[in-house]
């Protein structure tokens, strides 16, 4: 044999042998490495979905401190969050000539997915004409409240027109204060 014919018996044995193992375990190990490859970028984007979660976090924790007020904000310490919150809701209406609101209920509530802060609600039942009901919807807004539930009642466009409202205000949760815990009517 020459030394040509010595180089392509060579060049043959080795393609036999890279295909020989190519068939019997070579490809598995390259294919493999794609699944891996794949795992990792399937992670990767699992890392960046949660780094765009993460982001939505802060703006939703900034867009809470913007509309929340600090427990304890100038009224007597004596009071529970909830309870300050629903005397505030009583002293507008008493300003704007509600003179008798009914009481209904104040209630403190968690907030689905947030730990920081709750929810205050005060129920009031009251009447008034349509001009003063106006004026005590639009001071509640003016005041930064949210309107749960709101009930107007009149017979035939004459006053005084009945009122059942829930006003709701976010807030920070209080350190000592239980959750989801009803105020009674105040005597």
């Amino acid at each position: 044999m020459n030394a040509r014919e010595k180089k392509l018996m060579y060049a043959t044995v080795a393609a036999v042998g890279i295909f020989g193992a190519w068939q019997f375990g070579a490809a598995d190990a390259v294919d493999g490495g794609d699944l891996a490859g794949s795992g990792i970028a399937l992670l990767e984007k699992e890392f960046h979905d949660n780094l765009r979660a993460l982001e939505d976090m802060y703006v939703v924790e900034r867009d809470f401190r913007l509309v929340a007020v600090p427990p304890g904000d100038g009224r007597s310490q004596n009071f529970t969050p909830a309870l300050a919150f629903q005397q505030e809701v009583f002293d507008i209406a008493n300003s704007l000539g509600f003179s008798f609101p009914d009481r209904l209920a104040a209630e403190m509530e968690n907030i689905d997915g947030v730990d920081e802060y709750v929810l205050l609600s005060v129920a009031l039942r009251t009447d008034g004409s349509y001009e003063d009901v106006i004026k005590l919807l639009k001071r509640f807004e003016q005041e930064g409240m949210t309107f749960r539930d709101l009930e107007l009642v009149s017979t035939r466009d004459r006053d005084p027109v009945g009122v059942r409202v829930t006003v709701a205000r976010i807030t920070e949760r209080p350190q000592r204060a239980a959750s989801n815990r009803m105020i009674s009517r105040p005597r």
